[in-house]
């Protein structure tokens, strides 16, 4: 199975840590036996650089080890506003294509959108892992912009999802207001 990650990088202006633990989760899943793939908008986790391809074909070219999947991170040059990468369109095309399932990780961000738009252009089944964005208090930060996405497009991503993941019990019921339609899904860090 080919599992597709979008993620937005770590800027340092934001921070500098990006959305802690998606290239970690992409490698336990590749431990597994499936291959895994993170593409982000921007750096790469501080931590994963060891991770990191020039491309997608070079980290499916690798030779699986002792039932093991193949793994690698794949960063794209974006702006820090919005990680916006537009290049990962059309570049990500034809793995789109191959690939089984698209996650996406968080949900106000351009890898986010584009890895949206590419799982539904090709019939992919998408999951949503929020990281905490839906919680209220993130509802309220920014919340004229965040408002006006959602109407846009942000609800569509979060409803055409085949499943949401949460990390935590607590995380999953801070939605409890919320309309959402797909499938909570329980998934713990540390696996």
């Amino acid at each position: 199975m080919l599992i597709l990650s979008f993620a937005e990088g770590a800027f340092r202006r934001k921070g500098g840590f990006g959305i802690g633990g998606v290239a970690l989760i992409g490698k336990s899943v590749a431990d597994r036996g499936h291959d895994a793939v993170v593409v982000m908008g921007g750096p790469v986790n501080p931590g994963c650089e060891a991770f990191l391809r020039s491309d997608v074909e070079s980290i499916l070219a690798q030779e699986q080890q002792g039932g093991r999947g193949r793994f690698g991170v794949v960063s794209f040059p974006a702006w820090e506003t919005w990680a916006f990468a537009p290049s990962m369109l059309w570049r990500l095309r034809r793995i789109v294509r191959r690939t089984d399932v698209v996650t996406l990780h968080s949900l106000y961000s351009f890898p986010v959108l584009a890895g949206y738009f590419l799982a539904r252009f090709f019939g992919k089944p998408y999951v949503l892992w929020p990281h905490g964005v839906l919680a209220p208090i993130q509802r309220r930060i920014g919340r004229r912009k965040k408002a006006l996405y959602d109407w846009l497009i942000g609800r569509r991503i979060l409803n055409g999802a085949a499943a949401l993941v949460f990390t935590s019990l607590g995380e999953a019921r801070q939605t409890d207001d919320l309309p959402l339609k797909p499938p909570p899904v329980l998934i713990r860090h540390g696996f």
